[in-house]
């Protein structure tokens, strides 16, 4: 069966991820907070054998905490306080050209 390659009008690519988005917001919200939070994640992984580096067929279960992610947080906090003003400090002399 072919694929069909759907075609998006130019200037609708913000509403359609809009569409895409907006049923899911609640839990990409939770995963973001879980991420600037640091979460525990659970992970299956196989045993190996240290000096042969094979599998043994043995799988273990693994909890770990990962380290809060600041860019996630950082986010957040533009989202909900405003992304704060970014300042530019310039020495000598400026032109500036403006179309009025």
């Amino acid at each position: 069966m072919a694929k069909v390659k759907k075609i998006v009008p130019a200037g609708n690519e913000r509403e359609m991820l809009k569409k895409t988005i907006q049923p899911r917001v609640a839990q990409i919200t939770t995963a973001l907070t879980d991420a600037a939070t640091g979460m525990w994640v659970e992970k299956e992984v196989d045993m190996v054998d240290p000096k042969t580096g094979k599998k043994l067929g043995i799988k273990v279960r693994r909890v770990y905490q990962k380290d809060p992610d600041v860019g996630a947080g950082q986010y957040l906090l533009n989202q909900v306080v405003g992304k704060p003003k970014e300042t530019t400090e310039v020495q000598g002399q400026i032109s500036l050209i403006m179309d009025i």
